[in-house]
């Protein structure tokens, strides 16, 4: 990884310290939970979003909910009632 050579690793350390500082120790459990929690979530929507620009829907197990959108299967079925003309 590039951001861990040692050129940067003193960087790490002071990004750390100040975290350490602002935060202190007793809420630093706190917001390693909350980034992580966040992180998760962006990752899920990522995954949604390029699932619904691929055409399939992440949320099931298999990668398809049904085989196409909900939008599609809806406008091919028909119907038995006809239009009225009044």
């Amino acid at each position: 990884m590039p951001f861990l050579n040692p050129g940067h690793m003193w960087m790490l350390i002071l990004l750390f310290i100040v975290v350490l500082i602002i935060f202190g120790p007793g809420k630093l459990p706190d917001v390693g939970a909350g980034m992580g929690r966040a992180i998760r979530e962006f990752r899920s929507a990522s995954h949604e979003i390029t699932g619904a620009v691929q055409g399939t829907d992440t949320s099931s197990p298999n990668g398809r909910a049904g085989g196409s959108n909900g939008a599609a299967a809806t406008a091919a079925e028909p119907t038995d009632k006809q239009p009225s003309l009044s």
